[in-house]
């Protein structure tokens, strides 16, 4: 007798193996997002130890941080959004031009990952010891945990913003 085999896969077999695919590529697009946001992360650490050696060599050569000229239209906290930090004729941007160029600014640079300059002039106010070499350097919002990393040259106890 002869028997006539079926070849091929079962539909429920074909579904099974859809199924794994499907889960797997999943796993692959997260973890590609992950790796993006510190990818971002270290970027932006990189970016703000760059311009933190920029602010050392201006306080060695002026013996004070650079100033956001406190007028009233000039803010004493400067954001990577701002004119101050993106205008060639910005404060914090003209006071740097000649260590850095040009200022970096956050991979994402929205209101919400920005690099912040806290000028001296802005840290008086809460802090009395601070001296015009004292300054705040710093991303707002890592990724990787919601957290503000950066470099914080004063007696301040926390990050000075400016919303």
């Amino acid at each position: 007798m002869y028997k006539n085999k079926q070849k091929g896969f079962t539909l429920i077999e074909l579904l099974v193996v859809i199924a794994i695919i499907g889960l797997l590529s999943t796993l692959a697009v997260v973890s590609l997002n992950t790796a993006r946001e510190k990818a971002r992360d270290a970027r932006r650490q990189g970016d703000i130890k760059i311009l933190n050696n920029a602010v050392q060599l201006y306080i060695q050569e002026n013996d004070r941080a650079p100033l956001t000229a406190g007028g009233s239209t000039v803010p004493l906290v400067c954001d990577s959004t701002e004119d101050c930090w993106i205008t060639a004729g910005g404060d914090f941007a003209s006071a740097m031009s000649t260590y850095t160029a040009p200022l970096v600014t956050d991979p994402q640079n929205t209101v919400d990952n920005v690099y912040v300059y806290v000028s001296p002039e802005a840290l008086t106010a809460t802090c009395p010891t601070c001296s015009s070499e004292s300054y705040q350097l710093y991303t707002k919002a890592l990724e990787a945990d919601d957290s503000t990393w950066g470099f914080n040259i004063s007696e301040n106890e926390g990050w000075i913003d400016n919303d």
